[in-house]
């Protein structure tokens, strides 16, 4: 690599950090790892980039997931075998040298850390859950967003009905904070900040709806799951 220029060097550098990522079609990284034992340049390259994402993992707090949650990203991630995720999205072979500096610049700061989007209050979650387990979301408050951030792990309602989400606080009326027609797997959802105060012990419940919600502002249907946010942050 000593005659190498910017150009080539630039090259080796992306080439490097797919490699790191994973993001290499079997032919490239088999000549990635040829040139891991042959290249000095590039094994430094190599390296540097290993170290990088080092730094980005550990500068994730790590998070807990729930069981029966964490089981089912396993199963959706690696139940057809335990290939990367970037494979099972098809997009491992599909991405070329800029999307690949693309997304080291998006996940790596001039400092190489990772910065979250939102702070979730600390501590202020619960798990919505229905008895048989059929229903599973797990809730977060971003109190500096004034969002609740829902994780969901359920079916959609059947047709002609609507599952809607309902702040039942420990005294006061049933709140309703959405109408979900339509689930999917994540779903934000941005609440008036002066419901905050009212969320410290209160319960999430999902009522069973017609289309459109509940026709009088309070739950008709049956209550298909709930549950109870913390006392305290943290």
């Amino acid at each position: 690599m000593s005659g190498a220029g910017p150009e080539d060097r630039d090259h080796d550098s992306v080439l490097a950090a797919e490699h790191v990522l994973g993001l290499l079609g079997a032919e490239e990284a088999a000549e990635a790892d040829r040139r891991l034992q042959t290249d000095s340049g590039f094994r430094a390259l190599h390296r540097d980039w290993t170290e990088r994402m080092a730094g980005v993992a550990a500068a994730v707090p790590p998070v807990e997931a729930p069981r029966r949650l964490r089981r089912r990203i396993q199963q959706r991630l690696f139940g057809g075998g335990a290939r990367p995720l970037w494979r099972r999205l098809g997009v491992g072979t599909a991405l070329g040298g800029a999307l690949a500096a693309a997304l080291v610049a998006l996940l790596v700061s001039e400092a190489g850390l990772l910065t979250p989007q939102r702070e979730a209050l600390p501590g202020l979650r619960t798990e919505i859950a229905s008895a048989d387990g059929t229903v599973l979301i797990e809730a977060r408050i971003d109190a500096a967003a004034s969002a609740l951030d829902l994780a969901i792990d359920a079916e959609g309602p059947p047709a002609g009905r609507a599952h809607q989400l309902w702040l039942i606080p420990e005294s006061g009326e049933p709140i309703s904070l959405a109408v979900i027609s339509e689930v999917q797997p994540e779903i934000v959802l941005p609440f008036e900040p002066d419901l905050l105060p009212l969320m410290p012990g209160a319960t999430l419940a999902i009522s069973d709806e017609p289309a459109g919600g509940s026709p009088t502002g309070a739950p008709t249907g049956a209550v298909l799951a709930s549950g109870t946010l913390p006392e305290e942050a943290g």
